[in-house]
């Protein structure tokens, strides 16, 4: 007979190696703890190369449910555009620079699953190969809440543009002397 009323295990310095998936190869340095007296296991990765940066992922998993953060270093969105290809492509002819830092938390803690999204782009430029899509030194906020339901997911969706220019088409944008915020 085993006793596991007081089981502790811990890794401090462990390595999580893996192919496949959209990231190709996975390979972070983990550190993990699991206790089962208070309940309570741990995860924390760092160093996943992801969108030519990197990744931090800390997860909690305990009697309320579980949680998971993840956030990146900045990436730039040569690299970005390139990772989210197979799922989103822009036109060849529409051209884009600048950085992007991207952070989310998705959890469950018994009343379904809830995820928060933020994503923070500097110093954009784009433009179409008309010339009538343009941006230049653009930092723009997106922030995307969901929460699922029995029967819906509920969707938050905020925006907001501080600095840089664009014209779109016909609609020139200031966002330096008039800041822009979608909700």
């Amino acid at each position: 007979e085993r006793n596991l009323d007081k089981v502790k295990a811990r890794v401090d310095a462990g390595k999580l190696t893996g192919r496949g998936g959209p990231l190709g190869v996975i390979d972070m340095t983990v550190k993990a703890a699991l206790n089962t007296d208070t309940g309570i296991t741990t995860f924390r990765g760092s160093g996943l190369a992801v969108a030519g940066t990197t990744a931090d992922i800390d997860a909690r998993l305990d009697a309320a449910g579980w949680r998971a953060q993840a956030r990146t270093g900045t990436a730039t969105l040569a690299a970005l555009r390139k990772f989210v290809e197979p799922w989103f492509k822009l036109p060849a002819e529409f051209t884009t620079d600048g950085k992007a830092v991207i952070e989310g938390t998705i959890a469950d803690a018994g009343k379904g699953i809830e995820a928060d999204g933020t994503a923070k782009f500097t110093d954009v430029a784009f433009t179409n190969e008309a010339g009538d899509l343009v941006g230049e030194k653009i930092d723009v906020t997106a922030r995307l809440r969901a929460k699922r339901r029995a029967a819906s997911t509920d969707l938050e969706i905020d925006v907001a543009g501080t600095r840089g220019e664009s014209f779109l088409s016909i609609v020139y944008f200031d966002f330096t002397k008039n800041p822009l915020v979608l909700s």
